[in-house]
């Protein structure tokens, strides 16, 4: 009953302010926050993000989904030729003083990650892959939009909290013709802040 009720609540929220519907679109500008480490190493990295944002609001409600791809930028030193992730979540948002302003919160619903590594052992040339995995966590930002006639030009802020788990490794050592494939166990972190910008357009 209480499903029913909450349901027939937000359709007739829906119906009542679709007059009033806004879209917005936002991309990454500028990421920060981001933690370098790799197998316990603390590195200085130079990371970027791409991406894009989709949310459709109507009247004060607004739902969203968000693709954020995230490239650690690591160093020579660190033997890393490749660290990206990607992450994908949906959620939800409130907006007040006539859309002015936007909060939000959400939900990680998928993504993986990407990671090439190489470095020598026992005198041997060594290629590590990993690829994959299983990611969850959340999501939360604010919007600030500008009114141009039926235009919006919005600035934002997005923060990520997320975790990232059984990824799929390959290690191969080519002067021995030796490949192995195996799952890790640990989890990896993925803490970073977004700054955005974005338009949208009434209707």
């Amino acid at each position: 009953m209480k499903k029913i009720f909450l349901s027939a609540l937000f359709s007739s929220l829906i119906a009542f302010n679709a007059s009033s519907m806004t879209l917005r679109i936002h991309t990454p500008v500028s990421v920060s926050g981001s933690d370098c480490v790799f197998n316990n190493v603390t590195y200085t990295c130079e990371p970027k993000s791409a991406g894009f944002s989709l949310r459709a609001i109507f009247g004060m409600l607004g739902i969203g989904y968000t693709s954020s791809d995230l490239d650690y930028g690591m160093p020579a030193s660190s033997g890393v030729t490749k660290r990206t992730n990607r992450t994908d979540a949906v959620d939800l948002s409130g907006s007040f003083v006539d859309g002015f302003i936007t909060v939000g919160v959400g939900s990680v619903i998928g993504g993986y990650a990407e990671i090439s590594q190489t470095f020598e052992s026992g005198g041997n040339q060594v290629f590590m892959d990993i690829t994959g995995g299983k990611q969850s966590g959340t999501t939360s930002f604010l919007n600030l939009a500008i009114d141009v006639g039926p235009v919006e030009l919005i600035v934002g802020y997005r923060m990520w909290d997320t975790k990232i788990e059984s990824l799929d490794a390959i290690t191969k050592i080519p002067a021995i013709s030796y490949s192995q494939s195996s799952t890790m166990t640990e989890k990896i972190d993925n803490k970073y802040n977004e700054l955005t910008a974005g338009v949208g357009i009434k209707f």
